[in-house]
């Protein structure tokens, strides 16, 4: 498989994880109570936790949306392997995200949250 292809196959991937993760938020927001979408408050006494350990405690409570995400890194990671740019990776996601005509904005902050950390050196992808 040539480059153009694998970056296509990696679109595919991208636009379909994140139809699911749109539609996991969006049936959790229809059916959540007031209070849970508050939150809970930060604790100051204890550390924040390593990405290791939120992915740990975010698969144990919400398996399904936390694989998805995680899968969205994965094309992130994926992404910048083979285009060696953050600014690269950012015009694939726009593309993709630009075929949701409902919900683009909601999918480029799941994509932007997803990719933090990604990339090397001074070209690393900020959340």
């Amino acid at each position: 498989m040539d480059k153009k292809a694998r970056i296509a196959a990696a679109e595919k991937a991208l636009f379909a994880l994140l139809a699911e993760v749109v539609a996991i938020d969006l049936r959790r927001r229809s059916v959540a109570s007031v209070k849970a979408l508050m939150g809970t408050p930060f604790d100051f006494n204890n550390p924040v936790p390593t990405r290791e350990e939120s992915l740990l405690s975010a698969l144990a409570a919400r398996p399904i949306d936390a694989a998805l995400r995680q899968a969205i890194r994965f094309v992130g990671e994926f992404l910048f392997a083979e285009l060696k740019s953050t600014d690269a990776m950012l015009k694939v996601a726009e593309r993709v995200c630009a075929r949701s005509r409902d919900h683009s904005g909601r999918q480029l902050s799941v994509v932007d949250h997803a990719w933090d950390g990604i990339g090397e050196g001074a070209d690393v992808w900020l959340a």
